[in-house]
């Protein structure tokens, strides 16, 4: 894994990264994030989309809390299937814990 990045969803200004892992380092473009939302937007039905992105691979699993969406994504370089890099279900679990953790003393956000 390359980067872990959450991703709330400003329905006025668009995608605003949150926090991300590791912390080092400029987020990806805004065109990036768009080009995800935009994959999530055309898949309704599917909370976990795949994406690429020149000579990257984005796994984005999108989730409402608390009445607002963000999405989670997994940036990687290998061309592996997604059942073979991570789980759906941990992967959602994992967004959910993490989501429940922003703003508490245990995650803040940058």
């Amino acid at each position: 894994m390359e980067r872990l990045i959450v991703v709330h969803w400003n329905k006025s200004t668009g995608p605003i990264p949150i926090i991300q892992y590791p912390p080092e380092g400029a987020y990806p473009s805004k065109d990036i994030f768009l080009k995800i939302w935009a994959q999530h937007e055309l898949n309704k039905e599917d909370a976990l989309i795949e994406f690429e992105e020149k000579d990257r691979n984005i796994i984005s699993v999108i989730q409402e809390y608390e009445g607002e969406i963000y999405f989670l994504c997994l940036f990687f370089t290998s061309k592996s299937k997604v059942s073979e890099i991570i789980s759906s279900d941990i992967l959602a679990i994992i967004t959910k814990n993490l989501l429940e953790l922003i703003n508490t003393n245990k995650i803040t956000r940058t």
